[in-house]
């Protein structure tokens, strides 16, 4: 069966969308990026992807994607769990990721945002996500896409601190929402801070038929789009 996505004025009806702008660097900002019963079936995903528990996933330090630094330029800056998630029909990530082809929202970016054509013509797309638990982080870095696109999830409630997005270039701070998304130009430095599981966090715990149960920490679904 094919998925049919609704009409941007019902998919877009709970949205709460921000600008940050200084001076000539902007990005959006979109609180419930996605529907309720679309967030379900994403974690549902999530949970494919997860349910072999983190040894099975890529270190991303050990991933020659991740950004380097350092003194040498080898040093990695980013200390993860991360999956790639190849184009097809069935992927909730990529299905319900829909919003950003509309005319409607080409043309809100394209009048509110410095970068919205850029975005507009931008060819392809590539999906990446990231998963931070105890010390996991992002040390400043830039992407190689022409604008990436970051959207948070987490289970509520929530069971840490810090995983908060920091604009370096803006001097902006971002505060990791559950279900909020931003973008902007690739090229802008930008770091995750240290996430910090709770004392109320007891561990992922494994769900007795040879799986993982629900992980509770930081899942950053990054959508890069390039020429």
């Amino acid at each position: 069966m094919v998925y049919k996505a609704p009409d941007f004025d019902t998919c877009s009806k709970d949205w709460v969308v921000r600008r940050l702008r200084k001076g000539d660097m902007d990005a959006l900002i979109i609180d419930n990026w996605y529907t309720p019963d679309e967030l379900g079936k994403v974690f549902v995903e999530m949970d494919y992807y997860m349910n072999n528990g983190l040894d099975n996933l890529i270190k991303s330090e050990e991933d020659s994607a991740s950004a380097k630094g350092g003194a040498d330029g080898k040093e990695s800056l980013v200390k993860s769990y991360r999956f790639y998630v190849e184009p097809n029909p069935y992927s909730a990530m990529y299905r319900f990721n829909y919003k950003y082809m509309y005319d409607e929202f080409v043309n809100m970016v394209t009048q509110d945002t410095l970068f919205g054509g850029y975005l507009a013509n931008t060819k392809k797309n590539t999906l990446m996500v990231n998963y931070y638990e105890n010390d996991k982080y992002y040390k400043s870095h830039r992407d190689v896409s022409v604008i990436t696109q970051l959207t948070w999830l987490y289970r509520e409630p929530k069971m840490f601190d810090g995983g908060d997005l920091v604009l370096t270039d803006m001097e902006e701070t971002v505060e990791c929402v559950n279900n909020r998304t931003i973008f902007f130009p690739g090229h802008y430095k930008h770091e995750v801070t240290e996430v910090k599981m709770r004392d109320a966090w007891t561990g992922t715990t494994h769900d007795g038929t040879g799986g993982h149960g629900p992980h509770h920490g930081r899942f950053a679904i990054a959508n890069f789009f390039s020429n």
